[in-house]
Protein backbone atom coordinates (compact mmCIF):
# COMPACT_ATOMS: atom_id res chain seq x y z
CA UNK A 1 0.00 0.00 0.00
CA UNK A 2 1.49 3.33 -1.02
CA UNK A 3 0.10 6.65 0.15
CA UNK A 4 0.63 9.47 -2.35
CA UNK A 5 2.37 12.68 -1.29
CA UNK A 6 0.11 15.68 -0.99
CA UNK A 7 -2.40 17.41 1.23
CA UNK A 8 -4.88 15.45 3.39
CA UNK A 9 -7.69 16.29 5.79
CA UNK A 10 -8.08 14.26 8.99
CA UNK A 11 -11.64 13.23 9.79
CA UNK A 12 -11.55 15.62 12.79
CA UNK A 13 -10.78 18.53 10.43
CA UNK A 14 -7.04 19.36 10.63
CA UNK A 15 -4.87 19.50 7.51
CA UNK A 16 -1.63 17.57 6.93
CA UNK A 17 0.88 17.09 4.12
CA UNK A 18 2.26 13.64 3.34
CA UNK A 19 5.98 14.11 2.71
CA UNK A 20 6.91 10.52 1.99
CA UNK A 21 7.08 6.97 3.23
CA UNK A 22 9.51 5.01 5.38
CA UNK A 23 9.93 1.51 6.79
CA UNK A 24 10.18 0.69 10.47
CA UNK A 25 13.73 -0.53 11.08
CA UNK A 26 12.70 -3.46 13.30
CA UNK A 27 9.39 -4.65 11.84
CA UNK A 28 9.61 -3.52 8.22
CA UNK A 29 6.16 -1.97 8.57
CA UNK A 30 5.43 0.78 6.03
CA UNK A 31 5.04 4.21 7.63
CA UNK A 32 3.57 7.43 6.30
CA UNK A 33 5.68 10.53 7.06
CA UNK A 34 3.51 13.64 7.35
CA UNK A 35 3.57 17.22 8.61
CA UNK A 36 0.91 19.26 10.39
CA UNK A 37 -0.22 22.26 8.36
CA UNK A 38 -1.12 24.15 11.53
CA UNK A 39 0.40 24.99 14.93
CA UNK A 40 3.98 23.81 15.38
CA UNK A 41 3.98 22.12 11.94
CA UNK A 42 5.31 18.96 13.58
CA UNK A 43 6.65 16.02 11.59
CA UNK A 44 4.95 12.68 12.36
CA UNK A 45 4.99 9.02 11.31
CA UNK A 46 1.99 6.69 11.29
CA UNK A 47 1.60 3.10 10.07
CA UNK A 48 0.33 3.16 6.48
CA UNK A 49 -2.47 0.74 7.34
CA UNK A 50 -3.74 3.08 10.06
CA UNK A 51 -3.42 6.09 7.73
CA UNK A 52 -5.62 4.44 5.11
CA UNK A 53 -8.17 2.77 7.38
CA UNK A 54 -11.85 3.62 7.59
CA UNK A 55 -13.17 5.23 10.77
CA UNK A 56 -16.60 4.35 12.13
CA UNK A 57 -17.46 6.74 14.95
CA UNK A 58 -20.75 8.28 16.05
CA UNK A 59 -21.44 11.05 13.55
CA UNK A 60 -18.76 9.96 11.04
CA UNK A 61 -18.04 6.97 8.86
CA UNK A 62 -15.30 7.32 6.27
CA UNK A 63 -11.54 7.52 5.73
CA UNK A 64 -9.26 8.63 8.59
CA UNK A 65 -7.39 10.88 6.12
CA UNK A 66 -8.96 12.06 2.86
CA UNK A 67 -6.97 13.66 0.03
CA UNK A 68 -7.52 17.41 -0.28
CA UNK A 69 -6.97 19.49 -3.36
CA UNK A 70 -4.19 22.03 -3.13
CA UNK A 71 -5.42 25.61 -3.01
CA UNK A 72 -6.23 26.60 -6.59
CA UNK A 73 -4.24 29.82 -6.57
CA UNK A 74 -1.29 29.89 -4.19
CA UNK A 75 -0.41 33.37 -3.05
CA UNK A 76 1.89 35.12 -5.46
CA UNK A 77 3.33 37.09 -2.57
CA UNK A 78 6.08 35.52 -0.47
CA UNK A 79 5.60 35.97 3.28
CA UNK A 80 8.84 37.04 4.99
CA UNK A 81 9.35 37.39 8.75
CA UNK A 82 12.16 39.74 9.78
CA UNK A 83 14.45 38.51 12.58
CA UNK A 84 17.39 40.16 14.30
CA UNK A 85 18.33 42.41 17.17
CA UNK A 86 15.84 45.21 17.77
CA UNK A 87 18.79 47.56 18.23
CA UNK A 88 18.82 47.72 14.42
CA UNK A 89 15.53 49.62 14.11
CA UNK A 90 16.65 51.61 11.06
CA UNK A 91 17.62 48.39 9.26
CA UNK A 92 14.25 46.82 10.12
CA UNK A 93 12.47 49.83 8.62
CA UNK A 94 14.71 49.80 5.52
CA UNK A 95 14.24 46.08 4.83
CA UNK A 96 10.52 46.16 5.55
CA UNK A 97 10.10 48.84 2.87
CA UNK A 98 12.51 47.19 0.42
CA UNK A 99 10.98 43.71 0.69
CA UNK A 100 7.46 45.12 0.50
CA UNK A 101 8.31 46.92 -2.75
CA UNK A 102 9.78 43.64 -4.05
CA UNK A 103 6.31 42.11 -3.62
CA UNK A 104 6.70 40.40 -0.24
CA UNK A 105 4.29 40.38 2.65
CA UNK A 106 6.57 41.40 5.53
CA UNK A 107 6.00 40.41 9.15
CA UNK A 108 8.11 42.37 11.61
CA UNK A 109 8.52 43.00 15.31
CA UNK A 110 5.90 45.09 17.08
CA UNK A 111 8.28 46.82 19.51
CA UNK A 112 11.96 47.76 19.54
CA UNK A 113 13.10 46.97 23.10
CA UNK A 114 16.75 47.72 22.37
CA UNK A 115 15.79 50.99 20.72
CA UNK A 116 13.87 52.60 23.55
CA UNK A 117 10.55 50.77 23.96
CA UNK A 118 10.35 49.87 27.70
CA UNK A 119 9.72 46.13 28.24
CA UNK A 120 9.33 43.94 31.33
CA UNK A 121 10.79 40.42 31.47
CA UNK A 122 7.25 39.05 31.05
CA UNK A 123 6.83 41.22 27.94
CA UNK A 124 10.07 39.84 26.51
CA UNK A 125 9.00 36.21 27.06
CA UNK A 126 5.62 36.87 25.43
CA UNK A 127 7.16 38.74 22.49
CA UNK A 128 9.72 35.95 21.89
CA UNK A 129 6.88 33.41 21.78
CA UNK A 130 4.81 35.63 19.47
CA UNK A 131 7.76 36.03 17.13
CA UNK A 132 8.08 32.25 16.82
CA UNK A 133 4.40 32.16 15.78
CA UNK A 134 5.22 34.83 13.18
CA UNK A 135 8.04 32.62 11.90
CA UNK A 136 5.58 29.74 11.43
CA UNK A 137 3.46 32.03 9.23
CA UNK A 138 6.40 32.78 6.91
CA UNK A 139 7.67 31.29 3.67
CA UNK A 140 11.14 32.39 4.80
CA UNK A 141 12.84 34.46 7.47
CA UNK A 142 15.14 37.36 6.70
CA UNK A 143 17.85 37.89 9.31
CA UNK A 144 19.00 41.45 9.93
CA UNK A 145 22.60 40.73 10.89
CA UNK A 146 24.22 44.16 10.71
CA UNK A 147 28.03 43.88 10.89
CA UNK A 148 27.55 40.12 11.22
CA UNK A 149 25.84 40.43 14.62
CA UNK A 150 23.49 37.59 15.56
CA UNK A 151 22.50 37.49 19.23
CA UNK A 152 21.24 34.56 21.28
CA UNK A 153 17.55 35.33 20.68
CA UNK A 154 18.07 35.58 16.92
CA UNK A 155 20.12 32.34 16.91
CA UNK A 156 17.18 30.64 18.63
CA UNK A 157 14.79 32.02 15.98
CA UNK A 158 17.05 30.75 13.18
CA UNK A 159 17.19 27.29 14.79
CA UNK A 160 13.39 27.32 15.20
CA UNK A 161 12.92 28.20 11.51
CA UNK A 162 15.36 25.49 10.43
CA UNK A 163 13.60 22.86 12.62
CA UNK A 164 10.36 23.82 10.88
CA UNK A 165 11.95 23.74 7.41
CA UNK A 166 11.51 27.45 6.86
CA UNK A 167 14.32 28.88 4.69
CA UNK A 168 16.66 31.45 6.23
CA UNK A 169 18.11 34.39 4.29
CA UNK A 170 20.61 36.90 5.68
CA UNK A 171 21.03 40.64 5.14
CA UNK A 172 24.81 40.11 5.17
CA UNK A 173 26.42 36.86 4.01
Amino acid sequence: MTVKEGRYKHFKGNLYRVEGAARHSETGEELVIYRQLYGERGLWARPAGMWSEQVDKPGYCGPRFAPEEEPAEPSRYKVVTLCGSTRFKAEYEHWQKKLTLEGCIVISVGLFGHSGDPLTEADKVMLDDMHKRKILMADEIFVINKDGYIGASTRSEIAFAERNRIPVRYMEP
